[in-house]
């Protein structure tokens, strides 16, 4: 695995737990139905 491989991974990790942050702040109600979806899909 190069360095600009894992560093894309890591960037890309880093924007979807700011994300899941995001989403938790938000109600219930919004990120509840994406992530039931997510973890089936």
């Amino acid at each position: 695995m190069s360095g600009t491989h894992l560093a894309a991974r890591i960037s890309k990790a880093s924007r979807v737990t700011g994300a899941a942050l995001n989403a938790l702040s938000a109600s219930p109600s919004e990120w509840l139905p994406a992530a039931l979806r997510s973890s089936n899909g």
